[in-house]
């Protein structure tokens, strides 16, 4: 009896190997695990919360010593993916700043956020911006408004309705995680090119908490449309890239700190969810234009070609050696456009819900258990002119 006792007793095999081997095999593992948070888009158009496999992180829980050698290993390893922003948002500002900081890879859809304003009660004559408040449900996809009013009214109207929301692009919001200290971050734009164009540039120029930044688009039109209406600075051109970007970097991180861009394009069009990966990519060089005059404020023809439009690009933006790189309690580079003035003291919980987001909508109650074969796949869906983690 007692022999069989020391039979059952006897340690895994795991056990057995030496500790750094261990370490290797939980990096491994932890390596090639995402957990992914949200809500997506199915087939037949409803919507469905994002959960990861339950079995995830599942060898933490096999023994005591497995989860005392582990247990601090697997938040530096893991790929967080979220849906978008305010999902982010979330899951980490309830976390304690230990745990925040620990977080070394995030996976993110390149949206920005929309704040519905405080209520003014100011107006005696509510705008049709005001009146559509009223039906909290209404999920339309195209609003048409008939004005029947004069030239200055109908104007206003327009303009409430422009508005009714603040929107933040990603790098206001990554100003709300201060402990957030990541080795890479990795946004999949699912915006048009103008939007997208502007979301990298903040990002590139204001943002913190990242080491190393993947921005994927599932074409090239962002460096190929003509001088477009943005969210912030009216109608803007196209500046020649990555030098003006990389001219940024410089001066944020300095000269001889190794700070980067990088731009690369797939070999072939439709392929956008394997980018990551470098044997299908190659690097993208963009020749100097003619007319610098011109540049920007017309479509790039070479680039807006049949054949090339549909390639997918990567811009790899890699922060100086030694630079600090967290978000800290400056004054505001981004103002009136940082989350934080609007904010100002109050925690993200409290001030949620009145977050606006496509897909606010209804949720089917069975949750989507996220698979994968590779830990930094993306599926596209030119259905929804989006990126689906």
């Amino acid at each position: 009896m007692e022999s069989n006792n020391q039979e059952t007793e006897k340690p895994s095999g795991l056990l057995l190997l030496p500790s750094e081997i261990r370490n290797q095999i939980y990096g491994h593992l932890f390596a090639s695990t995402r957990l992914a948070f949200g809500r997506k888009y199915i087939a037949n158009f409803s919507l469905k919360c994002m959960k990861p496999s339950p079995n995830a992180l599942s060898i933490l829980g096999t023994c005591r010593q497995i989860y005392a050698e582990a247990g601090e290993l697997w938040l530096s390893q893991v790929l967080f993916v979220f849906d978008d922003p305010g999902y982010m948002l979330d899951k980490l500002c309830l976390l304690p700043p230990k745990t925040m900081s620990q977080i070394r890879h995030v996976h993110i859809c390149g949206c920005g956020l929309m704040l519905a304003p405080v209520k003014s009660s100011t107006f005696e004559h509510y705008t049709l911006a005001s009146i559509i408040k009223l039906l909290p449900h209404l999920r339309l996809d195209t609003l048409t408004v008939l004005s029947k009013s004069g030239a200055e009214i109908a104007y206003e109207t327009l303009e409430h309705l422009i508005h009714t929301f603040e929107h933040y692009t990603l790098a206001s919001i990554i100003k709300l995680l201060p402990h957030l200290r990541l080795d890479t971050l990795t946004v999949l734009s699912k915006s048009g090119a103008e939007i997208a164009y502007e979301t990298l540039e903040h990002l590139i120029q204001y943002s913190n908490g990242w080491k190393e930044l993947r921005f994927i688009t599932h074409d090239s039109k962002m460096l190929a449309f003509e001088k477009a209406r943005t969210f912030y600075f009216g109608r803007i051109p196209r500046k020649l890239q990555p030098s003006t970007w990389n001219e940024i970097m410089t001066k944020r991180d300095g000269v001889d700190s190794g700070a980067s861009i990088t731009i690369y394009r797939l070999t072939h069009a439709d392929a956008p969810s394997t980018i990551l990966q470098p044997g299908i990519r190659q690097l993208f060089e963009p020749k100097p234009p003619s007319c610098l005059n011109i540049f920007g404020r017309i479509d790039d023809k070479p680039l807006a070609n049949c054949d090339e439009i549909e390639k997918a690009m990567l811009f790899i933006v890699k922060r100086g050696r030694h630079t600090d790189i967290l978000n800290r309690d400056e004054p505001s580079l981004l103002y009136p456009l940082d989350i934080r003035s609007w904010a100002k003291d109050t925690p993200w919980p409290a001030f949620r819900q009145r977050r606006f987001t496509y897909n606010d909508g209804p949720v089917e109650e069975t949750p989507v258990l996220k698979t994968y074969i590779c830990v930094t796949e993306s599926e596209y869906n030119r259905r929804f002119d989006r990126f689906m983690d």
